[in-house]
Formats: structure tokens, C-alpha cells, sequence
């Protein structure tokens, strides 16, 4: 992670001799700020602008970050949970396709989950996750997000917290996630084991699946007290055996004022 003028001066000699070849190969680049979160803070670098400083500045990238090749794909949430007995994959989520937004073109617009991926990508993501383990020594939920290029995968970051589509993992399997999580620390083997037994069992009957969607706001507005009535009382359950229809989550107060591009809520449906 390096300011704009630190890569730049770390890397010139390079920059000098391959540009050419850049902008052959790959003529766009990513710049994600170090300080961000669900897709802020990033945006499209053109290789041109690599060749000369004040175009970068020009471009606001003036903060700590880091510099990315841009690779198309589909962007998966792995989760994990690890414990001194080792660590287990919990489920994968996609993330919805992008769509312009006023802050960036990145902003995260939800999941749906829990999905499948090539068997053949789970022992190195199994390797991955025992390196990370390893390194932190970390104990509990975490999640890796990875862009999906036909067979090869590309990390994009790591969070070692709670994130967006773990609830979508906990009621499509009907696991207690955060029961877990919180007494990880404290697994017997034989506790650790039985875990293990009831996640394989709930990942091969895959029991729902689930769609989250952000609802962000097309202009400057307030919250109704008809609007969140309604959504408090469609608010989200996710009862495995509950008919199909759309749930709402993170349902803000009645009269709260509205930003244009600003998040509103969450809703979620069983597409299963």
C-alpha cells in the first residue's frame, strides 16, 4: 500500500519500459483506496495516466492505496470459520452484477447466496485460507472476496469481520453462524468434528437460497412513516419454511432524510 508519489517513484523505471506494453495488453487499471469499504473509493485508471504523475493527482489519487490490474470476472464471497482445530469453508455468495452509481461504478449492490463453485478451486482455496490462519492466527468468521475468471481466482481482499451476505449463508443453511463464531475458542475436537458433520450435511441438501439487494436512493429525499411501517412489517425473518416473498433489513426510522446515492435498505427474497 503506497501513496500515488511513492509508487510512483518505487516504480518509474518500470513504468518507463513497459508502458508500451501496458497499454497494449491492458489499457485500464483499478486504484482502490486503502481506506474503503463496499466499493468506494475505487475507480478506473487509464494506462496513459500511469506515464505521467500530475494526471494521476488530477484524477484524485492522492490517498494511500493500491494500484490493481483491472480483470474481468465474477466476484465471489467466501466464508470461513477457523478455530484451533482448523478451518472450514462455510459457503459462497456472488455478488449482483455492477451498475453505475454516483459514487463509483464498484458500489456493492448485494448477494445472492448460498451458491456453488468448481469443486477443482476448493483445495487452493482450502490452502488460502490455512496460509491466512496461519500467518494471523485468527479465530472465528471471516471472509475472503475473489474475482472468478473462468477457472483462475483473484483476491481481492480479506475481512476479518461479520459481512453483507453471511446472514444469507446462516438461513440458507440453517446454521447458527454467530453462535459459533462467538464460542470458537473454546472447541472441544469432538465439537469441532460434529461442526463439521452438520455444515457438510446443510451444504449437500442446501436447504435456500437467498437474494439481497441494496436499495440506494435516486434522489434527496426523507423516509415516510407509511414507507417504514411497511418495511418493519415485512422485515426480515427468513423462516426456512416461510413462503417466497420480500423480506426488508436495515429498515431506517421514519422522517430520516435521504441523500441522492445514499443507502435506504435491504431486501431480500428466496429465489429457490
Amino acid at each position: 500500500t503506497h501513496t500515488v508519489d511513492e509508487w510512483l517513484r518505487s516504480h518509474s523505471e518500470m513504468i518507463a519500459e513497459n508502458a508500451t506494453i501496458v497499454s497494449q495488453t491492458n489499457p485500464r487499471w483499478l486504484w482502490k483506496k486503502q481506506r474503503s469499504a463496499g466499493g468506494l473509493g475505487v475507480k478506473f485508471v487509464d494506462s496513459k495516466e500511469l506515464e505521467e504523475p500530475s494526471l494521476l493527482r488530477a484524477n484524485g489519487l492522492s490517498e494511500s492505496g493500491v494500484l490493481q490490474e483491472h480483470v474481468s470476472g465474477k466476484s465471489i464471497g467466501v466464508s470461513f470459520l477457523s478455530s484451533h482445530h482448523g478451518t472450514v469453508i462455510l459457503g459462497v455468495a456472488e455478488s449482483l452484477p455492477l451498475q453505475p452509481h454516483i459514487w463509483s461504478d464498484f458500489i456493492y449492490r448485494g448477494s445472492i447466496a448460498p451458491v456453488s463453485i468448481p469443486q477443482t478451486l476448493v483445495p487452493s482455496i482450502n490452502d488460502f485460507a490455512s496460509t491466512v490462519v496461519r500467518s494471523t492466527g485468527w479465530c472465528g468468521v471471516w471472509q475472503a472476496d475473489f474475482l472468478l475468471c473462468e477457472r483462475d481466482l483473484y483476491l481481492l481482499e480479506i475481512n476479518p469481520r461479520w459481512t453483507a451476505s453471511m446472514e444469507l449463508l446462516e438461513y440458507g443453511y440453517d446454521l447458527p453462524l454467530v453462535t459459533w463464531h462467538m464460542s470458537c475458542a473454546q472447541f472441544e475436537k469432538s465439537t469441532w468434528n460434529n461442526l463439521q458433520k452438520r455444515l457438510e450435511k446443510a451444504q449437500q441438501e442446501s436447504l435456500s437460497k437467498f437474494r439481497k439487494e441494496i436499495r440506494y436512493a435516486e434522489e434527496d429525499g426523507f423516509v415516510s412513516a407509511e414507507e417504514a411501517d411497511e418495511w418493519w412489517g415485512q422485515r426480515w425473518i427468513a423462516r426456512t419454511g416461510e413462503a417466497k416473498g420480500l423480506w426488508y433489513a436495515d429498515i431506517p426510522q421514519a422522517h430520516v432524510a435521504l441523500t441522492r446515492g445514499a443507502p435506504v435498505c435491504s431486501i431480500i427474497e428466496r429465489v429457490d
